[in-house]
């Protein structure tokens, strides 16, 4: 059962993290964005695939740890997706 809840715990920050920098950049008052669902898809994605290799690694969740996990993953969500956006801005004009 902790494996998937290391899953639902990786994905849940996911959430929390798309959600959060999607009201910073809708509520912008100069240039507001507007919701878009493959940011989202992609961000649960790679917060499943973090969850999916946290699970494989045996990553215990405890109680009191849970908060700090929660953290722990957005940080990681947020790394993971920075690295692969600055990957693609490097190579998609070379394709």
């Amino acid at each position: 059962m902790a494996d998937v809840t290391t899953v639902v715990y990786a994905v849940l920050a996911a959430l929390a993290y798309s959600l959060m920098f999607f009201a910073k950049h809708h509520f912008k008052p100069d240039k507001p964005e507007s919701f878009d669902k493959a940011k989202l898809g992609a961000t649960l994605i790679i917060g499943a695939i973090i969850g999916i290799v946290f699970c494989i690694g045996n990553v215990p969740i405890t109680a009191e740890a849970i908060g700090t996990q929660l953290i722990s993953y957005g940080f990681i969500i947020m790394f993971v997706e920075t690295c692969l956006k600055i990957g693609y801005r490097i190579i998609a004009p070379r394709l």
